[in-house]
């Protein structure tokens, strides 16, 4: 049982590195980040003549020992950063990535302050009633006292 566990781990040990190197998935994860320049969608979505030549271009280029990340620049450097279908986290496209939070936060203090002043609108204050008013009319109080009286057998 022991040899057989320690062959299993042999074994994952030097599997590693070749799924580390794999280019097959570093293809699938550079058709998932650039885009086609004729359609706009990424290269896995596009069927394309000018997508089909870039995914060929792109497996070409790993098995030549390109690293992604080398292969991404050759195509920013010839088509410019409108081929990535995310923009860049710095320099001015980090605009895109932070407009949206500053727009929820903006439009979340809207909303505060407008229910916050429809709610002081909604309940205005008491007009306080003075102290020796009574609540009922007195007149109306003896009417009342009357017809009840009269009412009972």
């Amino acid at each position: 049982m022991i040899r057989l566990s320690l062959a299993l781990l042999l074994t994952l040990l030097t599997a590693l590195p070749a799924f580390a190197q794999d280019p097959t998935r570093d293809a699938f994860t550079l058709y998932r980040t650039l885009k086609c320049p004729i359609c706009d969608t990424s290269l896995e979505e596009s069927d394309t003549a000018i997508a089909n030549q870039m995914k060929d271009l792109i497996r070409q280029k790993l098995a030549a020992g390109e690293s992604p990340e080398q292969i991404t620049a050759y195509f920013v450097e010839r088509y410019g950063e409108s081929i990535l279908v995310a923009p860049p986290k710095e320099g001015p496209s980090l605009t895109a990535w932070i407009m949206p939070a500053v727009g929820l936060v903006i439009g979340g203090g809207i909303v505060t302050v407008a229910i916050r002043r429809l709610s002081r609108r909604a309940a205005p204050a008491a007009d306080p009633a003075p102290a020796d008013a009574s609540p009922i009319d007195p007149e109306y109080a003896a009417r009342l006292e009357r017809e009840l009286q009269e009412a009972e057998p």
